[in-house]
């Protein structure tokens, strides 16, 4: 009989799912986040706790099994937050068992093409985030900034800011999920975040705000100026977390 697993809304979560589900030889109707699931009275559910140590036998058979650009697609996937993603990446991992390193070469293969749409999506935005994250510097010795992304990337951002700005305290608060990333200049970790944080910044910051908008407006060519490209690289929801757009 088939069944509704929910999980934490952990990658470690999910990965235990696939555990228990594939040692149990469960069948599988869908996998969703427990406060996310939409009771179907049809289907049985069951919730699978977090399991540190199953997650890990998992993770590291799938790096034997997959390439890395495999686990790097399915990651991203995850962090897509898509409705039925993690069906889909459940199905994806059974098929990698199969295919192996060669998995991604299937590209008619329904399960295979829905994990590389998405994790491209995922990874646009990563790549978009990289280039035009802006900190701001608080009274407090911390680094801020804010943002509203559509997937939840914010374990890589912190990654690739842990490695560029290891010298500083900083936070990156995702406005849409109301967590946030606070690094202390050794460690990172993610945590839920007031949406309406107060924070206090020095005038030598407005300062140097003031300096970049004059250094922007100063290189830029307004017989040249192209609102519509402008807007196809930097798209306008962005631009409020821009200190030169605003």
């Amino acid at each position: 009989m088939k069944k509704d697993f929910l999980f934490d809304g952990t990658y470690e979560g999910l990965l235990s799912v696939l555990y228990y589900i594939v040692n149990r030889k469960e069948q599988i109707n869908k996998i969703a986040i427990t406060y996310l699931y939409q009771e179907n009275f049809i289907v049985e559910k069951e919730y699978v706790d977090t399991d540190i140590r199953n997650s890990k036998k998992v993770y590291y058979l799938l790096k034997r099994k997959l390439s890395n650009d495999s686990i790097k697609n399915s990651y991203y996937a995850f962090l897509s937050e898509d409705d039925g993603i993690y069906t889909k990446i459940y199905s994806y991992y059974m098929q990698g068992l199969k295919y192996g390193k060669k998995l991604d070469l299937f590209l008619t293969n329904e399960d295979v093409y829905e994990i590389q749409k998405v994790s491209k999506k995922v990874s646009n935005e990563i790549h978009r985030y990289l280039g035009i994250l802006r900190f701001k510097e608080l009274e407090n010795d911390y680094l801020y900034a804010k943002i509203k992304p559509d997937n939840n990337i914010l374990t890589v951002l912190a990654k690739h800011f842990k490695s560029r700005l290891p010298q500083y305290n900083w936070i990156i608060h995702d406005e849409n999920r109301k967590i946030a990333v606070i690094y202390n200049k050794a460690e990172w970790i993610i945590s839920e975040f007031d949406l309406e944080f107060n924070y206090k910044i020095p005038k030598e910051e407005y300062h140097y705000q003031n300096l970049w908008k004059q250094y922007f407006n100063n290189v830029s060519i307004k017989s040249r100026e192209n609102k519509k490209l402008q807007k196809k690289y930097i798209p306008t929801r962005y631009w409020k977390h821009l200190v030169e757009f605003f």
